[in-house]
C-alpha cells in the first residue's frame, strides 16, 4: 500500500490500482494532542486545502477553509507558534506551524512522485495537479543560523537533500531538484549556538561532508490514533 507518514500528516492510497488523476485514500492529521481524519477521499484536495489555510493563518488568527470534495470545513486557529486544527468535531493541536508546513510539502511531494510514476507506468500524461505541485514550493521557513545535520545526494537523479535544524529547534529538510553540479567542501556550521541536546552528525566549523557516509538524524516515533 502506497502512503506517507510524517510528523503530523499521514495519508495512504486505497488498495489496488492507483488512479493518477483521482488519488483516493485516507487522510490523517495527528497532533501532539488529538487527531482528525477523513477516509475514502481525494488526497490532493486535502493537502491543497490545508496549505491555503496555513498560508492565510500568517495574517489571520482564525481561518475556516472549505473542503471542496466533502461537505465539511477545516477550522485553523493560531496558538503561539502552533495551531489547532478542527475538523468534523475533532481537534488536533499542532505544536509548530513551521513543522506542519514542512510536513505538507513532504506529503505533497511524495504523492506527486507516486502519481507521476503510476502515469509513466500506464503510458499516460502526468497529471497536472497544479495546486498540489504549488504546495511543494510552500516551504517558507527562516533558514538563517540553521544547523546542517545531514546530507544525501543522488547525482543520477540530480537530487541534493540537506537535513537542517532551525533556530527554533525544528528539524526540516531542504531539497534541490535538478541539481547538476554542487560543491560542499566549505559547508559547515556558522553562527550556530551550542545545541541544547546532543545532535548526531553535527558539523563543526571547517568540517566536510562525506557523500559516502550521509548523516541521519534521530527518527521521530509517531503513534497514530483513529477517531471512532
Amino acid at each position: 500500500m502506497k502512503g506517507y507518514s510524517g510528523r503530523y500528516i499521514r495519508w495512504r492510497l486505497d488498495e489496488g490500482a492507483v488512479e493518477p488523476y483521482d488519488p483516493l485514500g485516507d487522510f490523517f492529521i495527528q497532533g501532539e494532542d488529538g487527531c482528525v481524519e477523513e477516509r475514502e477521499t481525494l488526497l490532493d484536495t486535502y493537502l491543497v486545502t490545508l496549505s491555503e489555510g496555513v498560508r492565510r493563518l500568517q495574517t489571520e488568527p482564525r481561518v475556516p477553509v472549505d473542503v471542496v470534495v466533502e461537505p465539511y470545513a477545516f477550522s485553523l486557529e493560531r496558538q503561539g507558534t502552533g495551531m489547532a486544527v478542527g475538523y468534523r468535531g475533532h481537534v488536533a493541536r499542532i505544536g509548530s506551524i513551521d513543522a506542519f508546513r514542512a510536513d505538507l510539502v513532504a506529503a505533497a511531494r511524495t504523492l506527486v512522485e507516486v502519481l507521476d510514476a503510476e502515469a509513466a507506468r500506464l503510458g499516460t500524461e502526468k497529471p497536472l495537479m497544479t495546486g498540489l505541485r504549488e504546495v511543494m514550493s510552500f516551504l517558507k521557513v527562516p533558514l538563517h543560523d540553521a544547523e546542517v545535520t545531514g546530507v544525501r545526494m543522488d547525482r543520477q537523479k540530480q537530487l541534493l537533500q540537506l537535513d537542517l535544524v532551525l533556530h527554533t529547534g525544528e528539524a526540516v529538510w531542504l531539497d534541490f531538484q535538478g541539481a547538476e553540479e554542487w560543491s560542499l567542501s566549505g559547508l559547515g556550521a556558522r553562527n550556530v549556538p551550542a545545541p541544547r541536546r546532543p545532535a548526531p552528525c553535527a558539523f563543526r566549523p571547517g568540517s566536510h561532508l562525506n557523500p559516502q557516509q550521509p548523516c541521519l538524524g534521530r527518527p521521530v516515533a509517531v503513534q497514530w490514533c483513529t477517531n471512532q
